[in-house]
This record gives structure tokens, C-alpha cells and sequence, in this order.
């Protein structure tokens, strides 16, 4: 299992990567160093989490067995990494997860409830505090909802399941109080860095999928990206280049197969809410000027006839980063071929139009390749938000809605 990175169409060349050696050794040490206050614990996640893994799976069996749906109730990085994957391999799902809380809008949440009143309901509530508004305020009416349903205490406290904090916070202290199963989100591991723990894993292993398999590919992942020859490096260099190099603003994930919606969506995210913040360099005052690329997801052949003409001959802020994979996820030649070659065509066309073009390819896509890649992304944000000197993992522009938002409230 591999994933490589191919720069020949983003106009880049060899002197400006080696430009960034020194700076990538630093880096590199920084990512791998634990230090207190620093949400880095998820590079060693492919390697910790296997003492779980049988707890997981084992109760998400149970679930299997005795439900007939798992609403999961998270938001940001407590469901994207869920999402993506569920979506990625949807004909491998088989059993219904619906995802809840991921937006105060109250039409999902009344027609969920209603569509399985009569079925049997599991509920996994993901968040380390517990205190996000949505997830807190779409909880209480789902909490309202099981507690109806289940009566008793003990049947209860095995379907609702807390994935949280590992040793504090409100939905810990719930969770604590009502005996409920429970996974813990370790200590320096981010909602957005958190797929590979339960937050991901658990709704994977309910939903079908071979959780196995993507830690294999996560493990892979740690053994490529720990050096710093790696392709996510030389990923993350070639994003800081055409964004501070080259003026470019604004990056667009595409993915060829309609399946990669969700991880378009999980990567939006990630590169997002760790990078786009003003710079704070130590010893110094805080940046005026916000940083960052703009990330945003698309899937061609589709959204060229929506967004491709802006690509080709619109305002030149952007560049492209295709997902793609050496063999397709299914057996269909005559589609397949007509794939291969709009994605061809489409490189050449931009390319050829002035707009930058990586491509990060993996070898097969699959489970295995699902975890490879969430794992090689995560290290090439970590790094691409160093080279900005900001930090990765704090997220202090999102407090300021939630503040406001408070104040409308009143």
C-alpha cells in the first residue's frame, strides 16, 4: 500500500523543495515530539489504539445484533472522519448510521426520529466536552427520545454510548453517572485528527467495515511519513509554495468517483480549522493578516459542468489537488475508460490553462487505502500549518460565532 504525490503539473521545481529541507527537519521533530499543551498524540494513534479495538468491535456487534439503526450525534471533526468513510465505500455499509447534530436544522432530526420510532435505536454521542451547542441541544431531544423507548436503566445504558473525554467534562461526568458504554477520545488527539480512534472506528465497525483494514493502512502510513523524505512533506511544501510563492488562495480537492464526497468534505475541514488563523510566532505579536489556503472540495466529472469553466478561465486564485487511485473501485471498463481519460484530459486542459495540478495517488482503492490516506493527510496538514507558524490545533476563530450566538440567545 502506497501513496505518492506528482508535482510535474504544479510548476515547481526540485532547488524549491530542497529550499525547505531545514525547515522540514524541524518540523518533522515537532510533529514527533510530545509535548504538553501540544494535541499531537494522534501520530501515534496507528500504534495505540489496538488495545481498544476488541471493545470496539465487540460492541459494536452488540449494537448490530440488537438494533436495527446507530444515530450519531457529532459535528466537525466528531463525524467527518465517519462520514468519509461511509461514504467512500457505501456498497461495503450494511447497516444504517445516520449522522445527527451536524447542523441546527431541525427538519433531519424530527424526520429521523419519526422514520425509526418503531425500530430498535442505538445512539453514540461524540464530543470531548460534551458542551458544543449542537451537539448538546440535538442530544437532549435524542436523549428524551431513548429514554422513552428504554425505560430500563440497563438496556439504556448499552444503547447509548458516550465517546469522549478519558477522564473529564459533561458528557464524561453523564456517561460516569448513567453507566453508559463509553470510548474514550485521547488525551491530545483533536476532533479533527480523531478518525482513528472510536470517534471514526466505532461507527465504522457498526456500519461493516473492515476497521482492520484501515489500520493497516494507517500503520503503513506512520512508517512512510516517519522520515522526512515523505511524500506528505513534500505535499505540504508543494501547498505552502503555491500559496505563499505563487499567490494562489484557494485549493481545490477533487476526486474523480462520487464516493469521495466525504473525504473532500473531512479534508476541507482539517486543512481548514488548522490552518486558517493569524500567525502568532513565538516572542512575538499576533499577525494582523490571517493565513491559510481556502480549502473546498469538488467531483468531476460533475461539477466541471457547474465549476469548470470558472477553473479554466476565471479568476487565477486556485490550484488542484486530484485524489486518484491506481485501479478504480470497480469493474465497469467502458465507464472506466471514459473516467481515465476525462481525468487526463482534465489535467492537460488546466494545466495547460495555467492552473497548478497535484495529484496524490494511492495504489488500490479500499479500506486499507482509506486509512493510508486519512493518516498521510493529517501529517501533511500538521506540517503545512508549521510552515505558516500557526498552529494546528487550536481553533480560536470558532469560539467568536459561539459567542455571539450566545448573545442572540438571550
Amino acid at each position: 500500500m502506497k501513496v505518492t504525490i506528482n508535482t510535474s503539473k504544479s510548476g515547481i521545481n526540485d532547488a524549491e523543495f530542497k529550499a525547505f529541507s531545514p525547515q522540514i527537519k524541524a518540523i518533522h521533530a515537532k510533529i514527533h515530539t510530545q509535548n504538553a499543551g501540544i494535541e499531537n498524540a494522534w501520530v501515534e494513534l496507528p500504534n495505540n489504539i489496538d488495545a481498544e479495538i476488541k471493545r470496539i468491535k465487540d460492541h459494536a456487534k452488540w449494537v448490530r445484533d440488537n438494533s436495527d439503526v446507530l444515530l450519531c450525534i457529532g459535528i466537525g471533526g466528531s463525524y467527518l472522519g465517519a462520514y468519509a468513510g461511509l461514504e467512500m465505500f457505501p456498497y461495503d455499509v450494511n447497516f444504517p448510521v445516520v449522522f445527527l447534530g451536524t447542523s441546527l436544522d431541525a427538519q433531519k432530526l424530527v424526520y429521523t426520529l419519526k422514520k425509526y420510532a418503531d425500530k430498535r435505536v442505538a445512539l453514540n454521542i461524540i464530543s470531548k466536552s460534551g458542551t458544543t451547542t449542537e451537539i448538546l441541544e440535538t442530544f437532549k431531544i435524542v436523549d428524551e427520545f431513548m429514554r422513552k423507548k428504554y425505560p430500563s436503566k440497563e438496556e439504556y445504558s448499552r444503547r447509548v454510548i458516550a465517546t469522549t473525554d478519558v477522564a473529564k467534562g459533561v458528557l464524561r461526568d453523564f456517561a460516569a453517572k448513567n453507566n453508559l458504554v463509553s470510548f474514550p477520545l485521547p488525551n491530545g488527539v483533536g476532533g479533527r485528527f480523531s478518525a482513528l480512534c472510536a470517534v471514526g472506528l466505532f461507527p465504522f465497525a457498526v456500519a461493516g467495515l473492515d476497521i482492520d483494514a484501515m489500520l493497516k493502512g494507517a500503520k503503513a502510513a506512520y512508517k512512510d511519513c516517519n522520515t522526512e523524505k515523505s511524500e506528505a512533506y513534500k505535499y505540504a511544501i508543494a501547498r505552502n509554495i503555491l500559496n505563499t510563492k505563487r499567490g494562489k488562495s484557494v485549493e481545490v480537492f477533487v476526486g474523480m468517483y462520487e464516493t469521495l464526497s466525504g473525504l473532500g468534505a473531512w479534508c476541507q475541514q482539517l486543512f481548514g480549522e488548522s490552518e486558517g488563523k493569524r500567525a502568532a510566532p513565538a516572542g512575538g505579536k499576533e499577525d494582523t493578516v490571517g493565513r491559510g489556503l481556502f480549502p473546498c472540495h469538488m467531483i468531476f466529472t460533475r461539477d466541471l459542468h457547474s465549476m469548470g469553466q470558472f477553473i479554466q478561465q476565471g479568476t487565477p486564485l486556485l490550484f488542484e489537488t486530484f485524489i486518484d487511485f491506481e485501479k478504480p473501485p470497480v469493474d465497469l471498463p467502458t465507464i472506466n475508460k471514459l473516467n481515465r481519460a476525462a481525468y487526463l484530459g482534465t489535467v492537460k486542459a488546466h494545466s495547460d490553462a495555467g492552473v497548478p495540478i497535484l495529484t496524490i495517488t494511492a495504489s488500490n482503492h479500499n479500506q486499507e487505502a482509506f486509512g493510508y490516506l486519512l493518516y498521510f493527510f493529517e501529517i501533511a496538514c500538521a506540517a503545512s500549518a508549521y510552515l505558516l507558524d500557526v498552529n494546528p490545533f487550536d481553533q480560536p476563530g470558532v469560539e467568536a460565532y459561539k459567542k455571539e450566538m450566545k448573545e442572540f440567545m438571550k
